[in-house]
């Protein structure tokens, strides 16, 4: 969920603001990338873009960054597994099967574009069976987690129209979206007493 980018966008503050020094947007993103660098290996700087932000963002590598208007009649459900989420290591196992998840990869790709596409339409039907499909490509190229997939399957036994992880992989959430706000309060309980340590609801 982009955590280690808001820790170092805080800890950097926190650093310029003992000094009584003013920092620029600028300067801060470039600083918060050279901690991802340290923490992740190779980021693709999104995270830190979208935690310096207060919209949305896309990203696609060698393309670039672009907001996204998100402004949704649905709600987000996060749902924590407890087990901490290893970038590094979900980069490295993929990058050492990248041919035999090339398929997987163009999939999510194409899933991505259309999920773009559904947000823009504010389709929120269509949005959840391609989250849902996300997570299946995901499983398959390894970087999710048992306790991930069964909260992904809680949420849509709960009603979700569609649920995937979140993040780099091997450990951290899921999301789930939900049409309602009863609705998403259901999964909610349904997610902390299948083991969640704990949630969140979002209006989108």
């Amino acid at each position: 969920m982009g955590s280690s980018a808001a820790v170092s966008i805080a800890a950097i503050r926190a650093v310029f603001d003992y000094f009584e020094q003013s920092i620029d947007m600028d300067t801060l993103e470039i600083l918060v990338n050279k901690a991802e660098i340290i923490a992740h290996s190779n980021p693709s700087g999104l995270d830190a873009k979208t935690c310096l932000s207060d919209k949305a963002i896309t990203f696609i590598r060698n393309i670039g960054f672009s907001t996204l208007d998100l402004d949704l009649d649905a709600y987000l459900v996060i749902a924590d597994t407890g087990i901490y989420g290893n970038t590094r290591e979900a980069v490295e196992k993929v990058a050492q099967a990248e041919e035999a998840n090339l398929p997987h990869l163009a999939a999510l790709g194409d899933l991505t574009e259309m999920v773009q596409k559904a947000i823009q339409d504010k389709a929120i039907s269509e949005i959840g069976p391609l989250m849902t499909k996300a997570h299946s490509h995901l499983q398959a190229i390894g970087v999710s987690i048992e306790k991930a997939d069964q909260l992904v399957q809680i949420s849509l036994e709960n009603g979700a129209l569609g649920a995937k992880m979140s993040g780099g992989g091997l450990g951290g959430c899921i999301i789930a979206l939900a049409q309602t706000k009863a609705q998403a309060e259901k999964i909610s309980k349904a997610l902390t007493e299948g083991g969640a340590v704990q949630t969140w609801i979002e209006k989108l």
